[in-house]
């Protein structure tokens, strides 16, 4: 019998949330309904997943990360279907993206009662700490009201406030050009940005850039940082690739506005039909590597002496993610 492990999709959540109900040891609460499953996955694509057989799921893992951390919650297998190392083999997939996305380690949760739990991650070579307290609150009001980010439904025109750090993103217009040249020019005289040595006028860029898929962040109306995508070919296998840009102003850098800009794009790359994005990056670039893997890319090889730049020759490391939700049917 065939077992399939794919992407956990929302559309999935119905019967996902059956099989943690008949799943000893899930604790499920106001903090796993439908809004709020969608939100976590929306925030952490493509590294929950679900196991199917015959037409239905039998197993299934929620994953995430901080940025710092990675966390499993509610690893289930189907009674039926346990003692068959499906279980473990969830666990290496969502480790697998944990490490793609640069988090080094994972913590879970498991009920202190659930004695078979706490046998399952021990075999699997999790350890159980003893130096550790859990300590929680309830708070009020919910997640979603206070950052009210849907990149599934798009980025509006008009900007909408996304953290606490009161910028904003939304989509990149002709009139903030000036500023979006002005901050792709402070990238290029860090030396570390771009093989570029001066910015192009407004006609180049906009013709080497997707329309529908180039955004600016925001504070008080003044762009802080800004992200676009341009096409690696006119061939059309290649119709669903492109290549990321993420510049920030440098008095603004530190923020976590590339990684929020970079968030948003990748929502926006899939409603647009993108299935690959890839990001050439310099070696010396150690900021830039780190925000890719925070944001699910994968570094695939290295590109000794690809170009000189001020007399010296450059490597370039190259990144590329791969979406969950877009180009995944069989091909014919």
């Amino acid at each position: 019998m065939t077992i399939t492990i794919s992407p956990f999709l929302i559309e999935a959540y119905d019967e996902v949330f059956t099989l943690w109900k008949q799943s000893e040891g899930v604790g499920l609460s106001s903090a796993d309904s439908r809004e709020n499953i969608h939100y976590f996955l929306e925030q952490n694509p493509g590294m929950s997943f679900v196991a199917s057989a015959e037409g239905r799921i039998i197993g299934t893992v929620l994953t995430g990360h901080d940025g710092r951390r990675g966390y499993i919650y509610h690893l289930a297998v189907h009674p039926d279907r346990r003692r068959q190392g499906l279980g473990r083999t969830l666990v290496d997939q969502c480790l697998q993206a944990l490490q793609e996305a640069g988090i080094q380690k994972c913590h879970l949760f498991v009920f202190i009662n659930n004695a078979s739990g706490i046998t399952f991650w021990k075999s699997v070579e999790w350890e159980q700490r003893s130096d550790l307290v859990v300590m929680s609150k309830t708070l009020g009001g919910s997640v979603r009201d206070a950052f009210p980010i849907k990149p599934s439904a798009g980025i509006p025109d008009q900007k909408m406030d996304i953290t606490d750090q009161q910028f904003a993103i939304r989509k990149m217009t002709v009139q903030d050009w000036d500023a979006v040249r002005l901050i792709f020019e402070e990238g290029i005289a860090t030396g570390n940005a771009t093989f570029e040595t001066e910015a192009p006028s407004w006609e180049a860029w906009d013709a080497g850039h997707i329309n529908e898929c180039r955004l600016v962040a925001t504070q008080e109306d003044r762009v802080v940082g800004w992200a676009a995508l341009s096409r690696v070919s006119g061939r059309c296998v290649y119709a669903g690739v492109a290549e990321v840009s993420v510049y920030i102003s440098a008095k603004e850098r530190g923020r976590g506005i590339g990684r929020r800009l970079l968030q948003a794009l990748i929502p926006e790359s899939e409603k647009n039909g993108i299935w690959t994005l890839q990001a050439g990056i310099f070696p010396e670039n150690e900021h830039s590597i780190t925000l890719h893997r925070k944001c699910g890319f994968r570094m695939i090889g290295r590109r000794e002496r690809l170009g000189q730049m001020n007399g010296w020759w450059r490597d370039v490391l190259m990144f590329e993610r791969r979406s969950s939700v877009t180009g995944i049917g069989e091909s014919r």
